[in-house]
């Protein structure tokens, strides 16, 4: 009966791990959000590029909602692909990358964690994808509402320079 017992105590103790570990992706998303510099703001942002950051907002907002209907992450992410172009030449076209990025890792390894589960390990692959997921998301939105261009490995002028070439 002892282990029966543990294995409720256990139970009870997985959400609130799980509301820890999301809370602590949130919080260091916003943070490192907060570490990127942001645009000089020296005039109004055009009403070509506010139309395009409202179009990225709603593709955040499909992507946060498909924590709980998974779906929307596809309508978010064929809305990024959509407005990719637009966005060429502007700190815009970051986000747009960041989501498309976003969207097909976390079907990699979404993947890989099905194929795992069987192995008993994939519930950790989902866990762990379900915490980078919530961290790409709150770091993107909170940067495209501060107007900060996302950083990305292998981008070959500085991020917040894309803008100003030309």
């Amino acid at each position: 009966m002892g282990g029966f017992s543990g294995f409720f105590w256990m139970m009870g103790l997985l959400p609130v791990l799980g509301i820890a570990a999301i809370a602590a992706a949130i919080w260091y998303g916003v943070k490192k959000a907060k570490a990127t510099p942001a645009q000089a703001a020296t005039e109004p942002p055009a009403p070509q590029e506010e139309a395009l950051r409202k179009m990225a907002h709603i593709a955040y907002g499909l992507y946060a909602a498909a924590v709980l209907f998974p779906v929307t992450a596809v309508a978010g992410v064929i809305l990024a692909y959509l407005k990719q172009n637009e966005a060429q030449g502007t700190w815009l076209a970051t986000h747009f990358r960041w989501l498309i990025r976003t969207f097909w890792f976390m079907l990699l390894w979404s993947a890989i964690g099905m194929v795992l589960f069987f192995a008993m390990v994939g519930w950790l692959v989902f866990l762990v994808a379900a915490l980078w997921y919530i961290y790409r998301v709150v770091l993107g939105w909170v940067s495209l509402a501060e107007r900060r261009p996302m950083r990305m490995k292998g981008d070959a002028a500085p991020v917040a320079q894309i803008g100003q070439q030309g």
